[in-house]
């Protein structure tokens, strides 16, 4: 029986082997790395969602106010007794002139609040300002730090 020498050369089967590792390999990190992209995106949009809702209850509060505004100036059309009512109502006001100031805030949550003023003048209340106003305070550096270049960076 002769014995028949197989050195030399690769084997097809070993490489198509390692190719099929590498392709599972690579598949298996796409997934995770797409499961991580999708997993981000669903907390984001929860986040975007819940400040939307808190955003629109606000809003709606705020909308309310205003409503009872122009209902106690129906009530009330002299200017003194308006600003008396919407005083004990909770409202700010001062008195510019012939017309009147009023102001309030909502809430939306701990980053900010919707500010709202409207001006009370000849029998009809008009809105002069509604916006959004954040909470968090905010410090503006004077200058960048520029490295002089005696120095090290900090």
């Amino acid at each position: 029986m002769k014995i028949k020498n197989k050195a030399g050369g690769f084997s097809g089967v070993g490489i198509s082997s390692l190719i099929i590792v590498f392709t599972v390999l690579a598949l298996t990190i796409f997934t995770l790395l797409t499961l991580l992209t999708v997993r981000q995106d669903l907390e984001l949009s929860r986040k975007t969602a819940k400040m939307q809702t808190d955003y629109y209850a606000a809003d709606t509060a705020a909308v309310e106010r205003l409503g009872t505004l122009k209902r106690l100036a129906a009530e009330n059309p002299d200017g003194a007794l308006l600003k008396f009512a919407a005083d004990n109502e909770g409202f700010q006001s001062k008195s510019e002139g012939d017309s009147i100031i009023f102001s309030w805030s909502s809430e939306i949550n701990d980053a900010g609040r919707i500010e709202c003023e409207a001006v009370y003048s000849e029998g009809k209340i008009t809105v002069t300002k509604w916006h959004t106003v954040s909470n968090a305070s905010y410090i503006n550096e004077e200058s960048l730090p520029i490295w002089d270049g005696n120095t090290l960076p900090v």
